[in-house]
């Protein structure tokens, strides 16, 4: 649990907050995983650290910690990131001709019945 992520970065489209910059770190925001009370986006990357048992539980509807697994991304397939991503990482080393890294993000929010956005 010690080496767990404990924060992340997001990208803050609060239209009150937003700066419309050329820095693009402007906007960007630190994020404690153990203050997020977004639920609707949580209940898709996180799952519970279970103290008592050891073992970690799908989701966020148990008491414990939280932590970031994306497992109900990845085991439970809500939409096919591992599956996105694995072609844009062939694509990119193929045309860098080098292993490469990238970054991405997703909404989660989108309205009842329509994709996942990447």
């Amino acid at each position: 649990m010690r080496d767990t992520q404990k924060e992340f970065c997001a990208l803050d489209l609060n239209i009150d907050s937003f700066i419309p910059s050329t820095d693009d770190g402007v906007n960007i925001r630190r994020v404690d995983i153990k203050d997020l009370n977004n639920e609707a986006a949580m209940k898709f990357v996180a799952s519970t650290y279970d103290r008592n048992n050891n073992v970690l539980r799908d989701g966020i509807i148990h008491s414990g910690k939280r932590v970031i697994t994306f497992s109900n991304i990845l085991q439970h397939r809500i939409f096919p990131l591992a599956e996105i991503l694995s072609t844009l990482l062939e694509i990119g080393q193929r045309e860098m001709n080098n292993p490469i890294e990238i970054e991405f993000a997703a909404n989660l929010e989108t309205p009842a019945g329509t994709p996942k956005n990447i």
